[in-house]
């Protein structure tokens, strides 16, 4: 078994490396080893999970209140849509996205999104029922998308 060189020539002085550090160069080779492999398992399970994991978008819908003139009130039993991923507002005119991490990444890279809102209604008559559509921002430290309103400069 080779000797290692003395512990003089390594530098300690931080917290981890005084318990950490020296007490790995004190360990026999297998163990050491053995530690190298399950850090790697750990990194590596942790990078997997994370790429594997779904990260959640929301925003809020809101539209004209019929009962105050200029005032907005949340947009209730609406549809969200965003390319291929739909949502539904509930009462508060929330919605939220449940989406793959290449969605995300993608959603962050760019600033502004193309957003649908679709109103329920009969299958048949689909022109009817989209209510609006317009470019959206992403507020990327809050995951969210900016307040969406319904209003007559919306294109449909």
């Amino acid at each position: 078994m080779p000797i290692r060189e003395s512990n003089s020539q390594q530098d300690y002085s931080s917290v981890f490396g005084r318990l950490i550090l020296s007490k790995f160069d004190a360990m026999p080779e297998w163990v050491r080893v053995c530690t190298f492999l399950v850090s790697l398992a750990v990194v590596v399970y942790v990078t997997y999970h994370s790429l594997n994991s779904h990260y959640f978008v929301s925003g809020t819908v809101l539209e004209p209140s019929p009962a105050h003139k200029g005032s907005n009130q949340l947009a209730r039993g609406y549809d969200v849509r965003w390319a291929d991923n739909y949502a539904g507002t509930n009462s508060k005119g929330y919605y939220v996205f449940v989406l793959t991490p290449l969605e995300y990444f993608s959603l962050i890279g760019s600033g502004n999104h193309t957003l649908e809102i679709w109103k329920h209604g009969d299958q048949t008559d689909a022109s009817d029922q989209q209510v609006c559509t317009k470019s959206v921002a992403f507020e990327r430290m809050e995951d969210s998308f900016e307040d969406y309103y319904i209003n007559g400069q919306c294109a449909s």
